[in-house]
């Protein structure tokens, strides 16, 4: 019983997985980008929250809202 596998063989198991790696790579980055749009969306919310109950300090608040659009902004375009 031989295992030999010719270079057709190979072509062929390559031709194979390619696609599935790159479908699983592929997966991976969007459940990555997924999780942290979900976090900069959880804390804009938290940050809204106190933005609209007066905080004394909502100078500050309006800075972190805005660096938090733009990191939204970036993580829907990577």
């Amino acid at each position: 019983m031989s295992l030999d596998i010719s270079p057709d063989h190979h072509a062929i198991l390559t031709a194979m997985l390619a696609p599935a790696l790159l479908m699983a790579a592929t997966g991976s980055l969007l459940v990555s980008a997924n999780a942290r749009l979900a976090r900069v969306v959880d804390r804009l919310r938290g940050l809204i929250v106190s933005w609209e109950q007066d905080a004394p300090d909502r100078a500050q608040r309006d800075i972190q809202i805005a660096r938090h659009r733009k990191r939204a902004r970036l993580v829907l375009r990577a």
